[in-house]
């Protein structure tokens, strides 16, 4: 499994709901070693991606990583709580779409499911945070 190119079809489908209305807002990935991460400060608004699980799913018969399921984390920060909340519905339509490309290493998504969304305010950077979970299924 080629994890650089999972996270690289997370980036793009994010930027895709984006450029729509919102092609200004950066996607930072965060854990990654992709051209993606922040090399310096980003003002908000902002976007932030996290893998936090990775479970292979497959049978005996097609091996261990025939299927894979795993969980992300897309965070949305803004100073505005109206702009945060177009920006996180934007990403939102998109994964509904469930449309994110085979990557380079033969995964196909087969379903991408939202598990969780939660709003926010972060005293400590006087932000507006807008956390989503998406479980996002594949197979080869």
């Amino acid at each position: 499994m080629d994890h650089d190119a999972h996270w690289q079809a997370i980036y793009d489908d994010l930027r895709v709901g984006l450029d729509i209305a919102h092609s200004t807002v950066p996607v930072l990935a965060i854990h990654s070693t992709d051209q993606q991460t922040a090399d310096e400060q980003v003002d908000p608004p902002y976007v932030v991606y996290s893998q936090e699980t990775h479970r292979p799913m497959g049978a005996y018969t097609t091996g261990p990583n025939a299927v894979v399921m795993s969980g992300w984390r897309v965070t949305v920060r803004s100073t505005d709580l109206e702009e945060g909340l177009a920006i996180a519905a934007a990403i939102d339509a998109q994964m509904e779409l469930e449309a994110i490309a085979d990557t380079t290493d033969g995964y196909v998504t087969t379903a991408v499911m939202g598990t969780g969304f939660q709003t926010l305010w972060e005293v400590d950077s006087k932000l507006h945070a807008f956390h989503m979970r998406f479980d996002w299924e594949r197979a080869k």
